[in-house]
């Protein structure tokens, strides 16, 4: 109740007071992480936290589901995020948010869309009338259309600009010998440099909050808690940048976030 309200340095206390009480409930944890993360925006501690939830109970669904939307939207470790989807689906393959979270990571952060609506089958099966899983299959199809049309849209630009500097075009009606999906080898090479950039930066995040966690209990504790600080806010400005610089109704955002509002709920 105090979450909804934003009055979070409450919400803080009562977690606190509820996981003195009952410090193996991985529900209880879980809930205490999203209001680190959201509410304060601490990461580092919400990820802890969760790790906690995992040990009380390894298949919480919950917890599991939380844990990957943090990797996946504050870390962009989609990797790490994918295999702790993975487990949330194993844990309960007819979950709707944990299939709906999970389809939303493969479609719209990897284009995985066999594999995201594949993830969706087993939840359909329990409930093919589930308007949530309905909407969540609607968009990975979407999606899959998007994609052709992009890159149908950029191979004709790039061969508009062949001919137009003196090289010979495609004969009119020649046969397509492509997929229409096949993307060109622009396209290849581009999404292989921002893959690069992502997992070299998610790589370099990992091992900083790891150190910091490791060095809380020695000598260097007040420089690990300074460096934490100074990662976080790294983090922060680049999530500010990134907000920035994105259409502010991108339809794949608002896709997400409606996504992310279900599954919670769920």
């Amino acid at each position: 109740e105090y979450s909804v309200k934003k009055n979070y340095t409450k919400a803080d206390t009562l977690y606190r007071e509820a996981i003195r009480l009952v410090p193996s409930d991985a529900g209880v944890l879980a809930n205490y992480g999203q209001l680190q993360s959201e509410g304060f925006r601490n990461y580092s501690f919400s990820e802890a936290i969760y790790k906690r939830a995992l040990v009380a109970d390894p298949s919480s669904v919950v917890a599991l589901c939380s844990y990957a939307a943090l990797l996946e939207d504050h870390f962009l470790d989609y990797a790490a995020a994918q295999k702790i989807y993975q487990r949330a689906v194993e844990a309960d393959p007819t979950h709707v948010g944990a299939a709906c979270q999970y389809a939303s990571l493969l479609s719209t952060a990897q284009g995985k869309f066999d594999e995201a609506e594949a993830a969706l089958k087993p939840a359909l099966k329990s409930e093919p009338r589930n308007p949530d899983l309905l909407e969540c299959l609607s968009n990975v199809r979407a999606k899959r259309k998007q994609r052709m049309l992009r890159n149908q849209s950029t191979d004709d630009f790039v061969n508009g600009l062949t001919g137009f500097a003196g090289m010979p075009l495609k004969c009119e009606g020649q046969e397509e010998t492509e997929d229409a999906e096949k993307p060109s080898q622009t396209q290849i090479q581009a999404r292989k440099e921002l893959e690069r950039r992502r997992l070299a930066r998610a790589k370099a995040s990992r091992r900083a909050r790891s150190g910091c966690m490791k060095n809380k209990d020695d000598s260097h504790a007040a420089e690990a808690a300074e460096k934490m600080a100074q990662l976080l806010l790294q983090e922060e400005e680049e999530e500010r940048a990134r907000s920035l610089s994105a259409p502010k109704d991108s339809p794949e955002q608002m896709d997400r976030m409606q996504t992310r509002s279900r599954s919670m709920s769920t």
